[in-house]
């Protein structure tokens, strides 16, 4: 009997009789032979079906799970014993008793080693492993149940989700290997989720660094007449895929046809086609044309993406030296996306244009800076370049100890090299305002060791021997 997984009424169709409901009696179980037995329960399981009151259909489902135990009693060895042992499974199912025909599918997968039945018993319990999220067991039970499916649409299913369940668990390898038998089974043109199974190798080929290869999976997916959704997100992933090959010509004109086309379901890719846009001129330096994509494209859509979006303009402005354009944007990346490593950059980079700008509140901005995010990141080297930010600010306004207080804050080692013999020999001027000579000493010791070519160095040798004195 061929079964198809996903109409249990279909089944039975050829089995049904042409009784009336009413007409079916209790079989006579001591004249009726194995065959008259079964058949007598698979009418009752079909009328049941058939029945639009609630209240019969469950009668009826009992009684046919009823018989079908019956039959399994007297008949262990009949030729449909394992029809009917997922049927009695199944008429449990029906009058809402979910436990007990879960235990009589466990038994069909531990005693039945093949068949159309000990795939839709598979069927069954994988998806509800796959629905408890115990991948591990349901991709054991869409492995059986691809084996044993007697229609491809029932294999591709188990394909299909095997690869999800392998996906999930962070078995990329083994996932991939289930995609590629939904795209090269013999009847792969009727796999409902073939452009499914070509983005996710695509993408999974992407994030091994198989740009080529992911390349050819999502032209595919453009250039076949599935669902526009699917057609524009391939569309996306392949102008990435562009990037990453280096090819920043092709990428722009995929981005490009993905922007021109303004059906719902492409612009629902603009968003990030713009992203790539904007970051495409912006490694090529081009930051007034990342400025007017930006004007051009108001896209508000509130998200991590409007928040990099945000940040290439903002830092487009900041290197084209327009700092007052530059600082609100920086902010509306820190709204955007709050306590994201993207809004940290934002931060410290809005805190460099104030510098800029306007030291005057350098020490106000400096402070912000820290107190968001000095306990979190307190041996970040931007964290300790704020502080000599403020130090310097301190100095300048003659706050004589509390610069020399917020120099001892800052680790010489977080600083870059270019700025290090800076910190060090103001650090020791600010230190002998406040005649802290051993910290002078220090200071101008590791500076005169560290950069012995700096013109400072004679300076920095009188002074080191004032702190001797």
């Amino acid at each position: 009997m061929k079964i198809s997984l996903f109409s249990t009424a279909l089944v039975l169709a050829s089995l049904c009789g042409s009784c009336p409901i009413m007409a079916q009696q209790e079989p006579a179980n001591q004249v009726l032979d194995a065959d008259a037995f079964y058949h007598r329960a698979a009418n009752l399981y079909s009328n049941a079906f058939k029945n639009n009151d609630l209240d019969q259909r469950i009668q009826l489902f009992t009684r046919a799970g009823e018989i079908f135990e019956q039959y399994l009693q007297q008949f262990p060895r009949g030729k449909d014993v394992q029809a009917a042992e997922y049927y009695h499974a199944m008429s449990f199912y029906h009058t809402g008793r979910i436990d007990e025909a879960k235990g009589i599918f466990a038994s069909i997968i531990r005693n039945q080693r093949s068949g159309p039945y000990l795939a839709a018993a598979c069927y069954s319990m994988a998806t509800d492993a796959f629905e408890k999220k115990d991948y591990a067991t349901a991709a054991v039970l869409y492995a059986r149940l691809a084996a044993n499916a007697n229609e491809a649409k029932d294999r591709f299913h188990a394909f299909y989700y095997e690869a999800l369940c392998h996906h999930y668990r962070g078995r990329e390898k083994e996932a991939l290997t289930c995609y590629f038998k939904g795209l090269n089974d013999p009847e792969s043109a009727k796999n409902p989720y073939l452009h499914l199974c070509r983005q996710a190798v695509g993408i999974m080929l992407l994030n091994d660094e198989k740009g080529r290869e992911a390349l050819t999976y999502f032209d595919e997916i453009i250039k076949s007449p599935t669902q526009e959704k699917y057609r524009a997100e391939a569309t996306l992933y392949a102008g990435i895929a562009c990037l990453k090959l280096d090819d920043q010509a092709t990428a722009e004109k995929y981005f490009q046809n993905l922007l021109s086309n303004n059906s719902e379901e492409w612009r629902a890719f603009h968003a990030d086609a713009l992203t790539s846009m904007m970051q495409l001129r912006f490694n090529a330096k081009k930051y007034a044309e990342v400025i007017e994509i930006y004007r051009s494209n108001p896209l508000n859509t509130g998200d991590e993406r409007h928040a990099r979006r945000a940040n290439i303009v903002a830092r487009s402005y900041m290197l084209l030296s327009q700092y007052l354009e530059a600082i609100p944007l920086f902010l509306e990346v820190q709204k955007l996306s709050p306590e994201s490593d993207l809004a940290f950059d934002a931060s410290y980079n809005r805190l460099l244009c104030f510098y800029k700008v306007d030291g005057k509140h350098i020490v106000e901005q400096a402070d912000a800076f820290i107190e968001m995010y000095g306990k979190m990141k307190k041996n970040h080297p931007r964290i300790h370049a704020a502080l000599m930010f403020k130090a310097g600010a301190l100095a300048e306004e003659g706050k004589d100890q509390d610069a020399a207080d917020t120099y001892n804050q800052i680790d010489p080692t977080l600083i870059a090299e270019g700025n290090r013999a800076n910190l060090l020999f103001h650090r020791a001027h600010a230190l002998s305002k406040v005649a802290d000579h051993q910290g002078v000493i220090r200071s101008l010791s590791k500076f005169l060791e560290d950069f012995t070519t700096d013109r400072r160095s004679p300076e920095a040798l009188i002074l080191r021997s004032d702190a001797f004195l």
